[in-house]
């Protein structure tokens, strides 16, 4: 339990998508980006098999694609603390706040399909497992902006 409480306050000041008050933008025709959330949503079943297995104690979260309904403006990625699912939705609570979306809220309870998830992230002995849109992110960045970013986390990206 004391990781989910870490979990929601490092994504929701350091963020996987944001390094403090900066967001990354990231183009739709981006095919590492596109490669990552492929790759998270082929081996989601591995998220749901650890959640069964760990129960009370899991320490995972999903990173879902949200949008305002009707708008044309773009989305944003966000993580959500899982509360249940079917085999067609999934609903759970956000955490943060979005940077421009106006049809959901931070500490919100959201439901979303399945088809949303663009990413998952579970603490194994102190490593992260899965987040594979965030390892992209940190490649990118430069190693003092990695490093700010992994400090704001009590497990580590590497082993």
């Amino acid at each position: 339990m004391k990781y989910i409480l870490w979990i929601f306050l490092a994504l929701s000041l350091v963020g996987c998508s944001r390094n403090g008050d900066r967001i990354f933008k990231v183009s739709k025709n981006d095919a590492e980006m596109n490669a990552a959330i492929a790759e998270a949503q082929r081996t989601l079943p591995e998220f749901w098999q650890r959640r069964e297995r760990e129960g009370e104690v899991f320490t995972g979260l999903l990173k879902v694609y949200f949008t305002d309904p009707g708008s044309t403006d773009e989305g944003e990625h966000m993580w959500v603390r899982v509360a249940d699912r079917n085999a067609k939705e999934v609903a759970g609570v956000l955490l943060g706040e979005p940077a421009w979306l106006k049809s959901v809220k931070g500490g919100g309870r959201v439901r979303f399909p399945t088809s949303r998830i663009t990413d998952w992230l579970c603490i194994e002995n102190g490593i992260a497992r899965g987040a594979f849109t965030v390892r992209l992110l940190r490649e990118r960045m430069t190693p003092g902006d990695r490093k700010k970013h992994d400090d704001g986390y009590p497990f580590r990206f590497e082993e």
